[in-house]
């Protein structure tokens, strides 16, 4: 389970050469209560190396999610529920090296379907992990 309390803070554009009527959009909140199952595996190649890959889903059980305004120029609703998805798919594949026993090295590539307007989104991540 997942609670998510987030938000943005509301802002004014300023008139440039290329923003001609300038809009100020209001503060949102989201607050998200979502369960999340699925699958993980390890192989371990050598004795420092070791494959990781999951694959799951996330389903919001309850989501409060407020809509941004955009005021100026004419007024500007735009849903952020618009087209949200509850139930999204995620998937994850990498690898550590175990550089010492105190270090670790990662490379990890994750696929998720994001919650606004149903889009996709590929993260790929480098890490480096030490610990005392």
């Amino acid at each position: 389970m997942r609670y998510v309390v987030g938000g943005m803070g509301g802002y004014g554009e300023s008139q440039t050469g290329t923003v001609s009527s300038p809009l100020p959009y209001n503060a949102i909140t989201n607050y998200t209560t979502t369960a999340i199952a699925g699958f993980i595996a390890n192989h371990r190649l050598t004795e420092k190396t070791m494959l990781v890959a999951s694959a799951g889903a996330e389903k919001d059980i309850n989501a409060n999610v407020g809509n941004l305004m955009a005021t100026g120029n004419g007024d500007y609703n735009i849903a952020m529920n618009d087209n949200y998805r509850t139930l999204r798919p995620t998937a994850s594949l990498g690898a550590f090296d175990d550089l010492s026993a105190r270090e670790r090295l990662g490379l990890i590539g994750i696929y998720r379907q994001e919650a606004y307007r149903a889009m996709t989104s590929s993260t790929i991540l480098a890490t480096y992990t030490i610990g005392l």
